[in-house]
C-alpha cells in the first residue's frame, strides 16, 4: 500500500512540476528550420512554409494609379527563407467608404518578377481577411537573388447579390524594382 500511495505521489509531482516547469519539446520543423531556401522557395505559398516567420517588409508604397489611391503595396523578405513575396491591403475603413462611392470595393491583384529573368513571374496565390473590409492577398515567391520588381493591378468589384459583381480596371501601380 505505501509503494502505490508513494508511486501515487510521485506521479502528481511530476504533473505539477511538468505543469509548471514546462518540458523542453523540440519545436516543429516548420518553425525550427526553413521549410525552404532561395530557389526551392521559388513559387511556394510563403503562409504554407515557415517564411513568414521572420518576414519583414522592405518596400512599402501606396498603390497610386491615374485613377486614385487605392491601398499598400509591400515587398516582403525571409532571410532564413533567402526568399521575396509581395501582399496588397486595399484600404478599408472610411477611406473604402468613400472609394466604393467611385462604383464598387476595391481589390487587387500583386505581381512579383525578378528583373531579367525568364518565367520568374508570379501573380496571387493567398488572401486573408474580408473583401472590403481589410482583404489583403499576396503573392508566391520568388528567390531574393538579384533584383525584384513588384506591381499591383487595382480594381473595382461593382455590388452584386450574388456576389459575383463585374469587375473594373482601376490601373496598375508599379513600385520601385530593388536589389
Amino acid at each position: 500500500m505505501k509503494t502505490k500511495t508513494r508511486s501515487s505521489v510521485l506521479s502528481v509531482l511530476m504533473v505539477v512540476a511538468i505543469t509548471i516547469l514546462g518540458v523542453a519539446v523540440p519545436a516543429s520543423t516548420a518553425s525550427a528550420a526553413s521549410s525552404c531556401y532561395g530557389s526551392s522557395c521559388e513559387g511556394r505559398d510563403p503562409a504554407q512554409t515557415s517564411c513568414v516567420n521572420d518576414a519583414y517588409t522592405i518596400l512599402s508604397r501606396d498603390a497610386v494609379t491615374s485613377s486614385g489611391d487605392w491601398g499598400n503595396l509591400e515587398l516582403r523578405y525571409s532571410p532564413s527563407c533567402h526568399s521575396n513575396w509581395t501582399r496588397f491591403t486595399a484600404w478599408y475603413g472610411i477611406r473604402a467608404f468613400f472609394g466604393s462611392l467611385t462604383g464598387g470595393l476595391v481589390g487587387g491583384d500583386p505581381w512579383i518578377w525578378r528583373l531579367g529573368v525568364a518565367n520568374s513571374l508570379r501573380g496571387p496565390i493567398g488572401a486573408s481577411g474580408t473583401f472590403g473590409a481589410g482583404y489583403t492577398n499576396w503573392t508566391a515567391m520568388v528567390t531574393a537573388d538579384g533584383t525584384t520588381c513588384s506591381s499591383v493591378g487595382v480594381y473595382s468589384t461593382a455590388p452584386s447579390s450574388s456576389g459575383q459583381g463585374g469587375r473594373e480596371s482601376l490601373g496598375t501601380y508599379n513600385a520601385p524594382c530593388i536589389s
